[in-house]
């Protein structure tokens, strides 16, 4: 069960995260672009599908500035990943966690990556949904196309609201930021990734890749990647899977995660 929504201080930073289960094994839940813990992983986290509460003890958490885990505003910049493994690292050492296994959603990836190159120690294994690696126009097209908020599907809108409320404007001007940082990030990744291939190779770490073939916003190029450079790594890609596999095969990501957390 869900102990409820918590808010703590970290670094001058609101952080926002809940806990569920009471397992032995110990995940970290890391959502997507202006995404909340709850929301993006509803079906790992309740119902039938979800990973067993008393397997796992799991931490989800809004990454600061999006979500619940606000104010301030999201400190973007350069330097905003390694900004979140720190916050994220953080928050486990606050909760006694020292070592753990990451489950992370989109841009959450970025973050995994990032605390799995500058805390290798805590890090038991990486699981990335849907990750995005190269920078440059063609591949921050897609994702730039969605900048108008009100031609979402109404089910990813209605994703938000418990954490935006009902106003379009509220949405938008948050989904509006990211832009404008993706916007950048071909001037801050000048050399085209947003993690060198040589820090890819010092991870430690087993990383299991999920990934959909019909990613609309993401192409397996991106997976590839990561799958080339990092030394313990495994790619399944779902033929029909778009964007969100976790939400739309919940059943067989939970198969598919649990035979990797065995191989730790």
């Amino acid at each position: 069960m869900t102990s409820g929504g918590k808010v703590v201080d970290i670094n001058g930073w609101t952080v926002w995260y809940e806990k569920f289960g009471t397992g032995p094994e110990i995940m970290l839940f890391l959502p997507d672009a202006i995404g909340s813990g709850r929301q993006d992983f509803i079906h790992q986290l309740e119902g039938p599908q979800s990973f067993s509460h008393n397997e796992y003890t799991i931490i989800v958490m809004d990454l600061p500035g999006w979500g619940r885990s606000r104010p301030p505003e999201r400190p973007y910049g350069q330097n905003v990943y390694v900004n979140d493994a720190d916050v994220a690292a953080r928050l486990m050492e606050i909760l006694c966690y020292k070592n753990y296994i990451l489950f992370c959603f989109g841009e959450g990836g970025k973050v995994g990556l990032t605390m799995s190159v500058r805390y290798p120690s805590r890090i038991k294994g990486l699981v990335l949904i849907s990750i995005f690696m190269i920078i440059s126009p063609e591949t921050v097209a897609p994702i730039l196309a969605t900048v108008n908020t009100r031609k979402w599907i109404q089910e990813m809108r209605d994703n938000y609201l418990p954490v935006y409320g009902n106003q379009d404007s509220s949405l938008q001007n948050m989904w509006d930021k990211y832009i404008d940082f993706l916007k950048s990030t071909t001037e801050t990744c000048p050399n085209g990734f947003v993690i060198e291939s040589d820090k890819l190779e010092s991870i430690g770490c087993p990383i299991l890749i999920i990934h959909g073939n019909q990613d609309q916003l993401i192409s397996l190029d991106h997976p590839k990647y990561i799958d080339k450079y990092v030394p313990d790594c495994q790619l399944h890609s779902f033929p029909n899977g778009g964007h969100n596999c976790h939400q739309r095969y919940p059943v067989s990501v939970k198969r598919i995660s649990e035979l990797f957390f065995i191989s730790l």
